[in-house]
């Protein structure tokens, strides 16, 4: 591989106690070599795009929708193929959905969440 090589991996979880699931589509770039620490890596950006679309069985369970959006930039040592540091950056846009009835009533509503981060990771 050299800089500037990209690829692309497409991932999908169903979900085991329910409908739906989780898919996410990665695109990878070689972005250059550089040294860390004394250290020759190869730096590598991965942008991942996931839906989320889930629920529990039956009637008046839980659903969740939403989206998750990650840049993440990883310095990796090619000869001990370990990663020396990531930086990423998120951002995720959902709803939980409630609904559930019992001898005792009904209880239903709707959480939305909104949020972003960032996220840098240097391992020991």
């Amino acid at each position: 591989m050299k800089p500037g090589d990209t690829w692309s991996k497409d991932y999908t979880q169903t979900n085991p106690g329910g409908g739906g699931g989780i898919q996410v589509t990665t695109h990878s770039k070689y972005l250059r070599d550089e040294t860390l620490n004394g250290v020759k890596t190869a730096v590598v950006e991965t942008t991942s795009n996931a839906s989320i679309d889930i629920s529990t069985g039956g009637s008046g369970g839980l659903s969740m929708k939403g989206t998750e959006t990650s840049v993440v930039t990883s310095w990796i040592d090619p000869n001990s193929h370990r990663v020396l540091k990531t930086h990423s950056t998120q951002t995720n846009d959902g709803a939980f959905d409630l609904g559930s009835s019992s001898g005792l009533g009904t209880i239903s509503g709707r959480m939305t969440f909104q949020g972003s981060g960032t996220t840098d990771l240097i391992p020991a």
